[in-house]
């Protein structure tokens, strides 16, 4: 089989590369050229020697669609004149909220380019540990700013995490803001206390990822969002996600509920061995 073009590649939650898989790391391994994207150019260093930083080029202060916009073209054009292969090494899993390998999946594929991304560990799975919750139970996935541009409607009865809330209301890059004005959250509390109580209490959580205790986190109650505005701007950049637990609901379908546990239920659906 021809080898891929370009590999994207995860490197988890925790620091360095404990948290790569060993299929990831065997990949990067075999790339020509590596771009990080990661935040820890060091530990992918100690993997592969020709690393190349991307942090000044994805920190400039722009809008956030037009530096997504230049890297993906930085790495097909390196796959196109240079030849393969090429791995992008980003934090988390890399195709969980990742705009920039997203981009070059799509772009890549239509230029006839073999993208191959491989799977890793997201602070989805390591906030389930961190919280305690399972995702399996029932969960929703949103992102801060996606929830007003669209009008996203919740059902509070599952857990809910809410994605890059420290960058809410912009879709600049946010590194040289000094501080987050008064009444910046105001219009996310209002679209959430559509669904939730106001004194609904959320946790705001950067996940450490490697069970050390070392988790950041800071619970309050959803009205009082704005005014936690200064921790969010500290936080912003650091992977902050909110955290809205699920609120208790009872048995609506009671029949069902007793058929699943049922032994002849389960002879009127399926023939058993």
């Amino acid at each position: 089989m021809r080898k891929p073009d370009i590999y994207l590649l995860g490197r988890g939650i925790a620091g360095g590369v404990s948290q790569m898989t060993v299929e990831a790391l065997d990949a990067l391994r075999a790339s020509r050229i590596v771009f990080d994207l990661s935040g820890d150019v060091r530990a992918v260093r100690r993997v592969h020697r020709n690393v190349v930083d991307l942090y000044d080029e994805y920190w400039t202060g722009e809008l956030c669609d037009d530096v997504y916009e230049r890297l993906k073209q930085r790495v097909l054009d390196e796959a196109e004149t240079n030849g393969p292969t090429v791995a992008l090494v980003v934090d988390g899993h890399p195709m969980v909220f990742d705009d920039v390998n997203w981009s070059i999946v799509r772009a890549g594929r239509r230029r006839g380019l073999r993208v191959q991304p491989l799977p890793g560990i997201s602070c989805v799975d390591t906030m389930m540990i961190d919280l305690g919750v399972d995702v399996g139970d029932g969960t929703q996935i949103v992102h801060a700013n996606q929830l007003v541009v669209y009008d996203i409607r919740l059902d509070p009865h599952l857990q809910t995490f809410v994605f890059q809330v420290g960058k809410f209301g912009t879709s600049f890059f946010s590194a040289e803001t000094a501080r987050n004005l008064e009444g910046r959250f105001t219009p996310l509390v209002e679209h959430l206390t559509r669904f939730y109580p106001s004194d609904h209490v959320v946790t705001l959580l950067v996940s450490s990822g490697n069970g050390s205790g070392a988790t950041i986190r800071k619970r309050l109650r959803l009205s009082s969002l704005d005014d936690a505005r200064a921790f969010l701007h500290r936080r912003q950049d650091d992977g902050l996600t909110m955290h809205i637990p699920a609120v208790p609901r009872a048995v609506v379908n009671k029949a069902f509920a007793s058929a699943v546990d049922d032994e002849r239920h389960l002879d009127r659906i399926a023939v058993r061995k």
